[in-house]
């Protein structure tokens, strides 16, 4: 049987503002690479956020991962991450499959099938914590609006030194530490999809730790690179 080499891409909850950033710098009247990845995890997430939270109390978040073919048919769906709950991982894979088939990959996607993985997000958070967080949402909001605009520096220095101005040991600031994470590591990832070897992504990658050294995404994709010869 003819085995398919597959480039794994994993999407996080932040990958939105970034591919915008992309389609925003491109002419080209094709869908961009960024493009059809964020339609691939929205038309799952609008699957999983319309299912109510039953069952979801006690769990984590379940990953899913399953292979886009060309024609968009996708194979081999599996929970890379249980929730920890049955139930809840039986309803993300039927999230992926309900969702399939997806548009064929474009023109921009690498020839191979496609290996996506992605989190399929539950929330438990204390009042505390939540009113520290809203604190940091607007600056979280106004980052991530600059990055859609390609201003990307600015976004990045405008949540660095809201980090830096953060009283030490405080929730604002462990957010705005992961939300610095995920924006390098979803930095990377869009550089991976054009250059699987690129040594900037590989740079990027190791950002994402400095920010969460516990960023597993990230420390895979740091494994993931050396593996392949990136230094």
């Amino acid at each position: 049987m003819l085995k398919h080499r597959t480039a794994t891409i994993v999407l996080t909850t932040a990958f939105v503002a970034l591919s915008a950033q992309v389609a925003h710098s491109q002419d080209q009247p094709e869908m961009t690479p960024a493009q059809y990845l964020v339609g691939v995890q929205t038309k799952i997430q609008k699957l999983w956020l319309s299912g109510g939270t039953r069952d979801l109390e006690k769990a984590e978040s379940p990953h899913v991962r399953f292979i886009v073919l060309p024609d968009g048919n996708i194979q081999n769906p599996s929970i890379s991450q249980s929730s920890t709950i049955p139930a809840v991982d039986m309803r993300a894979l039927g999230c992926v499959q309900m969702a399939a088939p997806f548009a064929p990959l474009p023109p921009g996607m690498l020839k191979d099938p496609v290996t996506i993985d992605f989190e399929l997000n539950i929330n438990h958070v204390t009042r505390e914590q939540l009113a520290a967080s809203g604190r940091t949402n607007d600056l979280v909001k106004q980052s991530r609006q600059l990055i859609a605009q390609g201003r990307t520096t600015e976004g990045v220095k405008l949540l660095e030194n809201a980090l830096n101005n953060a009283p030490p040991g405080q929730f604002v600031g462990a957010n705005l530490k992961f939300e610095l994470s995920n924006l390098y590591f979803n930095q990377a990832q869009l550089i991976l999809i054009q250059d699987p070897h690129s040594a900037q992504a590989l740079e990027l990658a190791y950002k994402a730790l400095a920010y969460a050294p516990n960023n597993k995404l990230a420390q895979d994709l740091v494994k993931q690179m050396t593996a392949m010869g990136n230094h």
